[in-house]
């Protein structure tokens, strides 16, 4: 099984990421409060801020111990909660680089070319959850202008009224779509980025630009995939900060989508869907 190193943090402290799901129709602010309050026993003030957001989300972290507690007394409530820990999101295989897809005449397999590994057959109805989206990350350089101030003190001096540096903002995008296929020894991940991938199995279709490829290849991956769920809804998720931050060097890239679909597979096997 794969293990990501930013989860290492939370599985070592035995923390788990408390989730919303959706709330029974009809509840407003308070009630979600009450609700997260008594089951959980969190800050009312910080669950106001909290239940004002969009469903799913990460309320936050809780100890893993009491988990399962904690989630039982919010579905007793009717709302629809999952709390998994570090080690179940670092629980999942590896994911497979997809090099290219073929798709059989019958629409009934895709062959697939992998960047490492042997190529493979999947049959179309164990794809049981494809995962799509944009990630964005944004970091910034900090450099001294020639001919500022070379202590050390005076660079601290500079650097604290940004009268000597220059910051240099760069945005790297990622389209990313990640393939959760249920095979009889479990489950298999397939990653597609589409910086690493051919398209050609869209034939005609296939386009010059990655947007617009991503986007029919996930058309033509939902309409075959039949026994499947298709989701789109990375960009209307907030993944946690501290998810965020224990990402370092290329992994800092796909972090956010990462994040996403370990916890998005967590969601659907809680469902036995996986």
């Amino acid at each position: 099984m794969g293990s990501v190193g930013w989860y290492a943090q939370t599985m070592a402290a035995e923390r788990a990421y408390l989730s919303i799901v959706d709330w029974p129709a009809g509840w407003d602010a308070a009630r979600r409060v009450e609700a997260l309050v008594g089951a959980a026993g969190l800050d009312p003030h910080s669950c106001q801020l909290l239940c004002a957001r969009e469903t799913p989300l990460v309320i936050g972290m809780i100890d893993a111990l009491i988990a399962e507690d904690v989630v039982s007394a919010l579905h007793a409530e009717g709302v629809s909660a999952i709390a998994p820990s570090g080690a179940d999101l670092a629980g999942w295989p590896d994911r497979e680089r997809v090099k290219s897809f073929h798709l059989f005449e019958d629409r009934s397999a895709l062959g697939v070319e992998f960047w490492r590994g042997e190529p493979c057959v999947i049959r179309a109805n164990a794809i049981r959850l494809i995962v799509v989206g944009e990630s964005r990350t944004t970091s910034v350089t900090v450099r001294q202008r020639p001919g500022t101030a070379s202590t050390i003190e005076g660079a601290m001096l500079e650097y604290a009224t940004e009268s000597g540096v220059t910051r240099d903002r760069t945005t790297t995008e990622a389209l990313l779509m990640d393939l959760y296929v249920a095979e009889d020894v479990g489950v298999r991940r397939l990653r597609v980025d589409a910086d690493k991938m051919s398209f050609d199995v869209l034939g005609d279709a296939k386009g010059y630009a990655d947007r617009p490829n991503m986007k029919a290849l996930a058309a033509l991956l939902g309409s075959v995939a039949r026994q499947g769920t298709l989701d789109e809804g990375f960009a209307r998720f907030s993944v946690p900060p501290e998810a965020r931050r224990r990402a370092t060097g290329s992994a800092g890239r796909t972090v956010a989508f990462d994040f996403y679909s370990d916890w998005l597979g967590c969601l659907y096997r809680s469902y036995g869907a996986l």
